[in-house]
């Protein structure tokens, strides 16, 4: 693949991305070819060196905030006509407010899958406090109730060490879905700007 191929592959990749953005990345990857070529590689290898194009792009579309996809989808092409514009302000007590619920739904959604870690943390936290009290008192009871504190005392240990690294593993994979949800949403705004170029 030469260099003219790899940045044309590299634009429709970026064809979501904003223009300005579009054009700084292109120029880099351009400037980086040129930068091989001046070492004495041939177009080939240095295209070859730096990747995919299609990675590429697919990384740099995973790294743009949402944000900025969406104000550039949802940017016209054309200046809005006034009949458009009265249409918008009208309609405007049912769109927003059907826009305010669709938020309101997904940020609820999002708080309650991450008050499930909260709460195994919470419970994570119990479990240690009773590690550490349960023998406190058993110690000083000299009792046979107090050997049974101790003991679970000791279980409260173990079972807060063995939670506690459950917690890490649990907000591991909470973390990998939130970014999954988040990329699933990005390519939503990014598939449609590609089938709009082809």
């Amino acid at each position: 693949m030469g260099k003219t191929e790899f940045l044309e592959q590299l634009r429709r990749g970026l064809s979501g991305c904003p223009d300005q953005e579009k054009e700084e990345r292109i120029a880099f990857y351009d400037e980086m070819i040129s930068d091989y070529l001046e070492e004495g590689l041939t177009e080939s290898e240095a295209v070859a060196k730096i990747g995919d194009p299609r990675d590429i792009a697919a990384g740099i579309m995973a790294d743009l905030p949402l944000s900025t996809l969406v104000k550039e989808r949802i940017r016209p092409g054309r200046k809005l006509k006034s009949w458009e514009l009265i249409l918008i302000i009208l309609g405007s007590p049912i769109w927003v407010s059907l826009v305010i619920a669709a938020i309101a739904v997904i940020f609820s959604i999002y708080v309650a899958v991450w008050s499930i870690v909260v709460a195994v943390y919470a419970a994570d936290l119990g479990l240690a406090v009773g590690a550490i009290c349960a023998p406190v008192y058993g110690i000083f009871t000299f009792s046979a109730s107090g050997m049974m504190m101790i003991g679970i005392g000791v279980f409260c240990a173990g079972a807060a060490i063995a939670l506690f690294i459950g917690c890490i593993k649990f907000t591991g994979v909470m973390v990998k879905l939130t970014r999954s949800i988040l990329l699933g949403i990005k390519s939503l705004f990014i598939k449609k700007d590609e089938t709009a170029e082809n």
